[in-house]
């Protein structure tokens, strides 16, 4: 079993990391194209996936959406909180996290999406009380180029950042955390596999699924296994 020696925290992204989310948003993005009359090939629209509201927005202003801002986020957070009731979570994560949690360590969420899908997502999965605090960037005011959410995770418990563990999906993630000084896993999805590819070469550790967690060849990096 893994022991996170010297770690107090477990700070986790949630879309693409905590579950299988990404589908979600290349549906709602194809459904707002198309309610605008306007096809576009997934390829392109797999690439803003990874984006947040902000990053997105120009991107498919660029291909003819003429929603104002507002409007785009609205109707993107209505496309997606139908479905989030529908998502599953990444494999073996909830083992991962119940372990963790029996250690004593403090797990958070910290995303780019809305409180109001974070909150939907984990409740119909059945993990709410996985997680010690949920923040986004809606609460910061910051993206994830910037470490604010992270050291607000660290400051509600208590642990400074060299304690603390960021699981992210994407290489800016884990370059802000650490930057931080925060230990960092680069977690696979297919949706950010180029992101997984870079990030890996500079993360503390990366995987496949969370079974390479569970698993003693992997618990070297974050501590030592028995």
């Amino acid at each position: 079993m893994l022991l996170m020696e010297n770690i107090e925290a477990a700070i986790f992204d949630l879309d693409g990391t905590v579950v299988d989310s990404n589908d979600v948003w290349l549906e709602a993005e194809r459904l707002i194209l198309e309610k605008n009359g306007i096809t576009a090939p997934e390829e392109e629209l797999s690439k803003f996936v990874l984006y947040t509201y902000e990053e997105i927005y120009p991107e498919m202003c660029k291909l003819g959406l003429t929603y104002d801002f507002d409007t785009f986020v609205s109707a993107m957070d209505e496309i997606a909180l139908s479905e989030y009731q529908n998502i599953t979570l990444k494999e073996d994560i909830e083992k991962y996290i119940r372990i963790l949690r029996g250690l004593g360590i403090k797990t958070a969420v910290a995303t780019s999406s809305s409180r109001t899908l974070a909150e939907e997502v984990l409740r119909a999965n059945g993990v709410s009380d996985l997680f010690d605090i949920i923040l986004t960037t809606a609460d910061t005011g910051i993206g994830k180029d910037d470490p604010d959410i992270y050291f607000r995770a660290c400051e509600s418990f208590g642990v400074p950042p060299d304690r603390a563990v960021v699981f992210e999906d994407r290489y800016t993630g884990i370059i802000t955390a650490k930057n931080a000084g925060m230990k960092t896993v680069c977690v696979y999805d297919r949706y950010s596999q180029l992101d997984f590819f870079k990030a890996r070469n500079v993360a503390d550790m990366y995987i496949y699924s969370f079974a390479d967690m569970l698993s003693e060849k992997k618990a070297s990096l974050l501590g030592d296994s028995e």
